[in-house]
C-alpha cells in the first residue's frame, strides 16, 4: 500500500515464495516506482533474487508471494479487520463503571497479514489504523450485527474464551484453526 511503502527503501529486506507451501527466499529492494498506482493505491517495488545457487525455485512470469519488512518501523495501532465497520471500531469502555460500548472512529492506513497472538490468537488479518482510537483499548473483534453503541456488555479476553471451549472428538483446537 502507498501509506506502507514509506517504511521501505532501496537495499531493504524482502522475502518471497513462489507456491502456496514452499520455502521463504531472502531478497532485497532494488528500487521503488516513483508513483503509485491511483486505482490500486499500491506502488511497485522491484527486488533483486540471487539465483545463482542453480536452484530453480523461480522462473520467468512466475507469480510470487511477497513479505517486505518496514527499514523504520513506528509505532501503529492495529485492529482485527473485521473490527472494523463504516469507518468506526467499537470499544468496551469502563467509564462509567459498568462496560458499556462505544465507537471510535478510525480511518484506515492499510492492511496487513500478520501473526499476533498476544493481541489475537487466530486472527492474521489487519488494519493498521489513525484516529479516535487509543493504545490499550479493549476492541470488539467482530461487530455482530445490531450492537449498539451504550450497550452494556461483559467484556472476554478472546484467548480466555477460546480457552473456555471444550473439545469435541474430531474437532480442530484453536490452534489448530486457520
Amino acid at each position: 500500500p502507498t501509506e506502507a511503502a514509506a517504511a521501505v527503501s532501496p537495499g531493504g529486506r524482502v522475502q518471497l515464495r513462489a507456491r502456496a507451501g514452499g520455502v521463504w527466499r531472502d531478497a532485497l529492494v532494488d528500487r521503488i516506482a516513483p508513483l503509485a498506482d491511483e486505482r490500486s493505491r499500491t506502488v511497485a517495488m522491484f527486488v533483486v533474487v540471487d539465483l545463482s545457487g542453480g536452484d530453480a525455485w523461480l522462473r520467468p512470469g512466475q507469480f510470487v508471494r511477497g513479505r517486505v519488512g518496514a527499514e523504520r518501523p513506528a509505532e501503529a495501532l492495529v485492529v482485527p479487520r473485521t473490527a472494523i465497520d463504516a469507518g468506526r471500531v467499537l470499544v468496551v469502555s469502563d467509564g462509567s463503571g459498568e462496560p458499556r460500548i462505544e465507537a471510535r472512529t478510525v480511518d484506515i492506513e492499510f492492511y496487513t497479514e500478520a501473526s499476533w497472538p498476544e493481541i489475537h490468537p487466530l486472527e492474521t488479518q489487519w488494519a493498521v489504523v489513525r484516529g479516535d482510537l487509543s493504545s490499550g483499548e479493549r476492541v470488539v473483534a467482530s461487530v455482530p450485527e445490531g450492537l449498539a453503541v451504550n450497550t452494556l456488555v461483559q467484556a472476554v479476553d478472546v484467548a480466555d474464551a477460546l480457552a473456555a471451549v471444550p473439545s469435541s472428538p474430531g474437532a480442530a483446537s484453536p490452534e489448530q484453526t486457520p
